[in-house]
Order: structure tokens, then C-alpha cells, then sequence
């Protein structure tokens, strides 16, 4: 059985909804650290694009969101490090 190690990010950390939104940077992070953890190639951007927009994931672009991936959001956002508590 072919295991899609991308499927299984998306389904534990992904919220997918058409008012959800994520910059392409956090949810390529989020997909290297997951696809790291589970010993699968990383793959560059340009790789983890085709394979959000063969998801049927859209990019989209404005002035006050900057780049965005359309229809998607991270269930939980990591912390930044350089926050002080």
C-alpha cells in the first residue's frame, strides 16, 4: 500500500474551508517539518506548489494579505521565536 505522507499533513494540520487562508511560507514550513518527522522528501516550493494545486488549492495575491494559499489554513500556527514571554 502506497502511504501519501502529503494527504496525512494535510488531514492533521490543515483546516480546509473556502474563508480560510495561510501565507505559502508558514504552510510550507509546517509541510517541511511533518514531511522531515515522517522521512519524506521535502521537495523545493516549486514542488509543494504542484502538489497543492493538483490538491485543487489556488494562490492568490493583494495588498493586505500579500501571497496567499486560497481555501486553507494551518489548524494551529507555530510560535515565533523571536517573541519574549
Amino acid at each position: 500500500m502506497v502511504q501519501d505522507v502529503f494527504a496525512e499533513w494535510l488531514a492533521e494540520n490543515c483546516k480546509v474551508a473556502p474563508d480560510k487562508w495561510e501565507p505559502p511560507r508558514l504552510l510550507f514550513n509546517s509541510w517541511r517539518g511533518f514531511a522531515d518527522n515522517a522521512r519524506e522528501m521535502i521537495g523545493t516550493q516549486s514542488q509543494f506548489t504542484e502538489k497543492m494545486e493538483s490538491r485543487g488549492f489556488h494562490q492568490g495575491k493583494d495588498r493586505t494579505r500579500g501571497r496567499y494559499w486560497d481555501g486553507i489554513a494551518l489548524k494551529s500556527r507555530p510560535i515565533p521565536q523571536d517573541v519574549d514571554f
